[in-house]
């Protein structure tokens, strides 16, 4: 699976801007850092997209300390993510062949332009509550 992300959804995060390496990737805006993790399961083949988003600068946590830019993954932002995909997660198990890998990847491609992107662009403030 793995080799499957890297090899047929990554290339399309970088053209689609985003920097970082396997599983943690973020693109930054004039506005706002969008945040985008892969996650697998402990307990099966599942995989979960989780999506967030912060200030440009990073995240500040509760107490004051501000996570960077460059440091910054969706675990640490606590409301502005979530999950997209299939739902509760995206099931690996059997992918037999080449047809089921690219099918998989076209699954996960879809769910960042439709749920991630417009999620992302969506209003809200990013101000500390």
């Amino acid at each position: 699976m793995r080799r499957l992300l890297k090899g047929a959804v990554v290339p399309g995060l970088r053209a689609r801007g985003f920097k970082g390496s396997f599983p943690h990737f973020s693109r930054a805006h004039a506005t706002r850092l969008d945040l985008l993790s892969f996650q697998f399961s402990q307990f099966g083949p599942d995989l979960y997209i989780e999506v967030a988003r912060c200030a440009p600068d990073g995240y500040t946590k509760p107490d004051g300390t501000l996570v960077p830019k460059n440091r910054v993954r969706t675990y640490h932002v606590g409301r502005y993510r979530r999950r997209i995909g299939p739902m509760p997660a995206l099931s690996f198990e059997g992918i037999a062949d080449s047809r089921d890998a690219a099918r998989l990847a076209a699954v996960i491609s879809q769910a960042i332009e439709l749920q991630g992107e417009v999620w992302w662009k969506a209003p809200t403030s990013l101000a500390p509550t």
